[in-house]
Parts: structure tokens; C-alpha cells; sequence
């Protein structure tokens, strides 16, 4: 499936890693939580289903990109520069999409992704923490190798497929 919802979360953004979860702590003082069982799906049918239990108390209190367990992917800075060539296709970037799985990461220009292996490939949904250096702070979203991953998402996911 193509992309749908994206969330990115920098590991350095400290307004939702740190505040949020303050204010969260006097909102949510008199609420009950339990432990909640949920599974991860890291492949399609039964065999990929692996069982995980969360807080939701801890769920209930931190942003969706700083809780670890609904993390499903990384974002990293890239361990080689890719350079697109003259020739680039908006195809071959969407078959890279159709193609990649869970095992290998995905190259984009200047940035990496790699799944944690919590969802099936291909899951329309994807919620990136990302690493500082790509994005530095809460308001840092406009680093080259960030707006280069976002268009090529949006590519992926809105070019119509010619056969």
C-alpha cells in the first residue's frame, strides 16, 4: 500500500517529549489505566502477529511519536549521499516503494529508513522517530534531507501508476 499518514517525531524535540507529558500528568491524575494487550503485525496472516502489552497510562500521557512501543519506523541522516540522475523515473521510486521490505532500509536523498519491524512492509501508516540531526528541535522541519523525504513521499503516493 502507499503512504497515507506520516508522523514525524524528532528524538530532540523536547516540547513534546518532555511538556507534553507534564501537562498530561495534571489532566490524567485521576483517571484509571491498565495494562493493555495488543500485537504487533510484522507480516500479512497469523504467523506475523506478535503479542505486546503497553500502558495505558504511559500511552495516555506521551505524544504518539515519543511512545516507543507505536514507533514503527527510524529516520537517519544517509550513510552515503544518493544522487538522483538525469535519467530519474518517479517509477523507479515507486517500485523502490513496492519492492523494499522490513529487512532493508530505504534510501532517500540525504536521509534513511528503516522499519523497526512492528508493522507489515508496505503499512500506509508510518510513525518516524527521527534523529537529530535531521531534525534538530520542535521547530526545525525544513533541513534539506527532510523536505527531499516528504516530496518523495508525496511522489510515491500520489503519482498515478501508469502500465
Amino acid at each position: 500500500q502507499l503512504p497515507r499518514l506520516v508522523i514525524l517525531t524528532s528524538e530532540a524535540d523536547y516540547a513534546t517529549k518532555y511538556a507534553f507529558p507534564a501537562g498530561r500528568f495534571f489532566s490524567t491524575l485521576f483517571e484509571s489505566h491498565i495494562t493493555l494487550d495488543r500485537h504487533y503485525c510484522t507480516k500479512p496472516g497469523k504467523q506475523g502477529v506478535q503479542a505486546m502489552q503497553i500502558s495505558e497510562s504511559a500511552a495516555d500521557k506521551n505524544t504518539v511519536g515519543h511512545f516507543e512501543p507505536y514507533l514503527s519506523h527510524r529516520l537517519d541522516p544517509a550513510v552515503s549521499l544518493k544522487q538522483r540522475k538525469a535519467d530519474f523515473q518517479i517509477k523507479q521510486l515507486q517500485t523502490e516503494w513496492a519492492e523494499h521490505t522490513n529487512d532493508v532500509p530505504l534510501d532517500f536523498p540525504g536521509s534513511q529508513l528503516k522499519s523497526l519491524n512492528r508493522t507489515n512492509p508496505l503499512n500506509p501508516y508510518l510513525n518516524i522517530q527521527v534523529d537529530k540531526e535531521l531534525i534538530s528541535d520542535h521547530n526545525d522541519i525544513w533541513q534539506e534531507q527532510i523536505v527531499a523525504f516528504i516530496r518523495d513521499l508525496i511522489l510515491i503516493s500520489t503519482t498515478p501508476v501508469n502500465n
